[in-house]
């Protein structure tokens, strides 16, 4: 059998078949991905916007439909919800919520997300999470020490010695 067989995309142990690392080359062998649960189709991003902020500026709403009618971006996705609006309304009002507001919020949903993707990551790897020598974790959206790599670790039960 040759190389290119060994890791093609479907064969006979079905369509996800499994790479062999290469020796000495980093390889990576599954991905997962994980969105928020909150769907904004683009077109409803403005008047929710101005809703849920209750922002009567003119000018800004002109300039939202502007930025959204010109984008190519057609659904965006958010861990913002009603519910959380709700529970800190503060959010809505321009220049009141703080960064550890906004952190109380975003850090959960990231860390949650990266593991949804993690454990989908590594049953398409089909091997166990204690296989595991190396994690990547990428955020924009958290600042905390120790950093998210970490809570994440700890979600997946990966070992102590992990390469973060």
């Amino acid at each position: 059998m040759s190389q290119g067989d060994l890791n093609a995309s479907s064969s006979a142990n079905g369509p996800r078949a499994r790479r062999a690392p290469t020796q000495g080359k980093a390889t990576i062998l599954a991905l997962g991905k994980a969105f928020p649960a909150q769907v904004l189709p683009q077109e409803c991003l403005v008047e929710g916007f101005i809703r849920d902020t209750k922002c009567d500026d003119t000018y800004i709403k002109e300039k939202l439909e502007r930025l959204c009618k010109n984008t190519t971006v057609k659904t965006r996705y958010t861990v913002m919800s009603k519910e959380i609006l709700d529970n800190y309304p503060e959010l809505a009002i321009d220049g009141t919520p703080t960064i550890r507001q906004k952190l109380e919020i975003a850090n959960p949903a990231v860390v949650e997300m990266a593991t949804r993707a993690s454990k989908d990551c590594i049953k398409q790897w089909g091997r166990s999470p204690q296989d595991i020598t190396h994690i990547v974790y990428v955020s924009s959206s958290e600042i905390r020490l120790p950093g998210g790599d970490l809570y994440l670790a700890n979600e997946l039960g990966l070992n102590s010695d992990v390469n973060r």
